[in-house]
């Protein structure tokens, strides 16, 4: 017993540890996921970022005429030359694409040309969208790949000068001899662009954080739930252990008892078989007798409750009377009942519906409840069948007020080999277990209530036909 108890006790605390262990686990993945999406969500938004302006400063440079911005360069050789309320004509040919081209694509900063002076290594601003020009101004910070790709262009991903943090593509702008002049480029500032990513991504994340917590919350259910149905099952599995144990020494008590009383009288003839009156032969082979008939009504008890609990046994459902049926059960019993004095009332209509269920079954259910219900009714009492019609079933009341059950005991009545002594009498507790298993097959409701010393009452019901 101590053995089999620490053994369960160790199967539910691992149980609960591969619970506990199963859901954060889920957690850690689910978290490690949604952070794991964010980064690549954001990488996707960055792409597609410069992309776009990748294809806007394609599309600009297609616009420009190369040699007319290069004369400008001629033109204009010192830092803010060109005037700001004269501006060339030039100028403003090619300032109106870069602020129209702006203004349709909706950038939060200016498109502007660059070049590349070669005589002191640095870029100097040229052309701009900007309403007032900022003309040859030096870019002294620039990143290396404006450089290192001045002659084909390409996109910078986020880089930091002294203006701040950006977003940048560029492209070269050709002069008619595919000369590079100069080149155009776009940029967003980093901080607008994360911003809306994140507003984006943080969106698209409390929807997967949704959709995880209710995956992860339909797991927990489920673990929870596979948690108890073990449990449960380890605790039946123990019960059921401790029955087993418990039915053996009951089987072995009943069949011990009859079979010794045989032998013990049919040992007595054979010793005496010379000297044993008639009358004393004739007794104890009629207790003999009686004990075999015991014994072979326990096995057939036994036998069939087995194959009732083990759904061997099939319901035959028809239409019959349980009118008719409950009379001839309680034709059956007014014998045993008249032997000790008890008087059986009936209460049963004849013009009752037809119920729907397994005649041989049920006739089983009746004759098992009343033969209890005499059985254990002081003489001198009585045991009313009742039967009613309410709804769509019929019911049947079967009362006694004989020696009745206790408090305790009435949870047990309908287990294996539970009995209750009346008397001289002892019945093999396999009555009522078979009660159960045949109205539970049924799928029937059924109920039993007790006062000690004012009897007892069962009720079950059965569907009309």
């Amino acid at each position: 017993m101590a053995t089999a108890s620490t053994m369960l006790k160790r199967l539910l605390s691992y149980s609960k540890n591969v619970f506990a262990i199963t859901f954060l686990s889920v957690v850690i993945v689910a978290t490690i996921l949604i952070i794991n999406n964010y980064h690549q969500q954001l990488r996707l938004y960055e792409r597609q970022e410069l992309s776009r302006l990748d294809g806007i400063a394609t599309t600009v440079v297609l616009q420009i005429d190369g040699d007319l911005m290069d004369s400008l360069y001629v033109r204009y050789p010192e830092k803010d030359d060109i005037p700001y309320n004269e501006f060339d004509t030039v100028y403003m040919r090619i300032h109106d694409i870069l602020h129209n081209t702006k203004d349709a694509n909706n950038l939060g900063t200016q498109i502007y040309t660059m070049m590349f002076n070669r005589s002191d290594s640095l870029f100097c601003f040229g052309i701009s969208s900007a309403d007032e020009p900022f003309w040859r101004h030096t870019y002294t910070d620039f990143p290396p790949e404006l450089l290192e790709q001045y002659e084909v262009g390409g996109v910078l991903p986020s880089y930091s000068d002294t203006n701040g943090t950006w977003l940048s593509a560029f492209k070269p702008i050709r002069n008619s001899r595919k000369e590079v002049v100069g080149i155009v480029q776009v940029d967003e500032r980093f901080d607008s662009f994360i911003s809306q990513a994140r507003k984006s991504i943080f969106s698209n994340t409390f929807i997967s954080l949704v959709v995880t917590s209710l995956i992860a919350v339909v797991i927990y259910l489920l673990l929870r739930t596979f948690y108890r149905i073990q449990s449960k099952l380890d605790a039946e599995k123990h019960e059921i252990e401790q029955l087993r144990i418990e039915l053996f020494a009951n089987v072995s008590h009943d069949l011990r008892t009859p079979l010794a009383s045989i032998q013990g009288y049919l040992e007595t003839v054979l010793m005496k078989r010379n000297s044993i009156s008639p009358e004393k032969l004739e007794k104890y082979l009629a207790i003999s007798l009686h004990n075999t008939e015991k014994l072979k009504n326990l096995v057939d008890e036994l036998f069939e409750l087995s194959k009732l609990q083990s759904k061997e046994r099939k319901i035959n459902r028809e239409s019959f009377s349980l009118s008719e049926l409950a009379v001839d059960v309680v034709s059956n019993h007014r014998l045993t009942a008249a032997s000790k004095n008890v008087d059986i009332i009936e209460e049963i209509p004849r013009d009752l519906p037809m119920v729907f269920a397994d005649l041989a079954l049920i006739d089983r259910v009746l004759n098992n409840l009343l033969s209890n219900a005499v059985k254990f009714t002081n003489d001198g009492q009585q045991v009313n069948i009742k039967l009613e019609d309410i709804g769509s079933e019929i019911c049947v009341t079967i009362a006694d007020n004989g020696i009745g059950i206790s408090e305790e005991d009435l949870p047990k009545i309908f287990d294996r080999f539970h009995t209750r002594p009346s008397g001289n009498s002892v019945g093999t507790g396999l009555g009522l277990a078979i009660v159960k298993s045949i109205l539970e097959l049924h799928m029937t409701k059924y109920s039993v209530q007790s006062t000690v010393g004012k009897g007892t009452t069962f009720m079950f019901c059965l569907p009309k036909a």
